[in-house]
């Protein structure tokens, strides 16, 4: 009983992710490679859920980020000013 119920809410949680972010054309849909989100539909479609099934796309997320957006967020006028009134930056 305990363990459907942990399926179930895998499932659900699941199916909410994908249908809110990878799901082609949703509203919130994320950018992620054709091929990260094709084994996603097809995990799907064949209900082979997994607690680890979203990492692949999680980790491209992060790169993107990486590559892209924290780069330009270090150039940008509001991380400049910011770092006029708190100091020096160091990262991590």
């Amino acid at each position: 009983a305990v363990i459907d119920k942990k399926r179930r809410m895998l499932e659900d949680r699941a199916n909410k992710i994908f249908e809110s972010f990878i799901k082609p054309h949703s509203d919130k849909e994320i950018n992620i490679s054709s091929d990260c989100r094709k084994a996603l539909v097809q995990r799907i479609d064949e209900a082979n859920y997994s607690y680890d099934m979203f990492q692949d796309a999680k980790q491209e997320i992060y790169a993107m980020v990486e590559a892209d957006n924290y780069s330009r967020y270090l150039a940008s006028d509001e991380f400049k000013e910011l770092i006029s009134e708190i100091g020096q930056y160091k990262a991590v």
